[in-house]
């Protein structure tokens, strides 16, 4: 625990803000340690996002204002606000520097700047999916982990890599686009990005429809959730698209292991509630992939769902406050 987080656990009426803006939500709540000095996430607002950019931007500051309201009527003090923000985050400007065509002209928001003019408060922002990972190996699956690898597996897939309660986001702010990594199951394959052959385009929840349908037996299906539908159900053809895609991931994860070193390697997103027989491909992949001395590294289950982006937002925050302290 930092000294900014033990500093909070004695404030009884201190706590943080987060915010969670994705490509269709802008999630917030109040984070607060409760009597065992646990951090508890007490929701407070949440609004589907516009499609215009400075409507999302209205929207996020008049989220944030609702979360000092609210906090006032807690009888909470604001310590700042932590965001955590679809697209490529500076999280040293709080500056929004790409996003997909999810959040259309969403790059080039100063995203920090903007609330702390709103709030008075100061403000931390990172990418979503590094939030989450954040989430997870502070207050989550890798809490006991010095270097987690973390995997986040839903309509694309993305990831990090933490090392001891920092997230790694390189130069160019894209580290942990583990979706963007080339596997011979997607040669060929088109992928969100623009390019082709990454492992996003089939085995992320879109890619897995898409492998599918390549060679339906049948009528097509609209997501990877039908896919682990068809196949819960028998269908042979579904199982085996299910298998080659968990077992191609399971490859990816294991290469990057590889390289990163971790002491456990977590997965979490909606693909990962597709069963023990997605679980099973993705361990078997994955250890026929990493060196032998990486072997008994435990691929595991996120723990915070939907909260450890927030949680994620709030210690990127904390960390920039203790940071603060520390240089004055």
């Amino acid at each position: 625990m930092s000294k900014r987080e033990v500093a909070m656990q004695a404030d009884a009426v201190a706590g943080v803000l987060a915010l969670d803006i994705g490509g269709t939500k802008i999630a917030g709540a109040i984070l607060q340690r409760d009597a065992t000095g646990e951090l508890q996430v007490l929701p407070a607002s949440s609004v589907r996002v516009a499609t215009d950019p400075e409507n999302v931007l209205e929207q996020v500051l008049q989220v944030a204002a609702q979360l000092q309201e609210t906090a006032t009527s807690l009888q909470v003090r604001p310590l700042g606000i932590g965001v955590a923000s679809a697209g490529v985050v500076d999280p040293h400007t709080g500056e929004i520097v790409s996003a997909t065509g999810l959040l259309r002209n969403w790059a080039g928001v100063q995203l920090a700047a903007r609330l702390e003019e709103a709030t008075g408060l100061v403000t931390a922002v990172l990418n979503d999916v590094h939030a989450h990972a954040l989430g997870e190996a502070r207050y989550g699956a890798a809490t006991d982990a010095e270097n987690a690898l973390v995997a986040a597996v839903g309509t694309g897939i993305g990831g990090a890599f933490v090392q001891h309660g920092v997230v790694f986001s390189g130069p160019h702010h894209v580290a942990g686009h583990i979706g963007h990594v080339t596997h011979a199951l997607a040669v060929a394959t088109p992928c969100s990005c623009g390019k082709a052959g990454h492992i996003e385009a089939v085995a992320s929840g879109s890619g897995l429809a898409l492998l599918y349908n390549r060679q339906a037996p049948s009528a097509p299906v609209r997501d990877g959730k039908e896919v682990h539908e068809r196949a819960a159900g028998g269908e042979r053809y579904a199982q085996q698209v299910l298998d080659a895609a968990a077992l191609a991931f399971g490859e990816v994860l294991g290469s990057l292991a590889n390289t990163a070193d971790p002491d456990v390697v977590v997965v979490t997103g909606s693909v990962t509630q597709a069963g023990e027989r997605w679980w099973s491909q993705l361990r078997e992949g994955f250890h026929s992939a990493v060196l032998p001395v990486l072997e008994q590294v435990p691929v595991v289950a996120g723990e915070r769902g939907d909260d450890a982006p927030l949680l994620g937002a709030a210690a990127q925050l904390l960390q920039r406050l203790e940071k603060k302290e520390n240089d004055v």
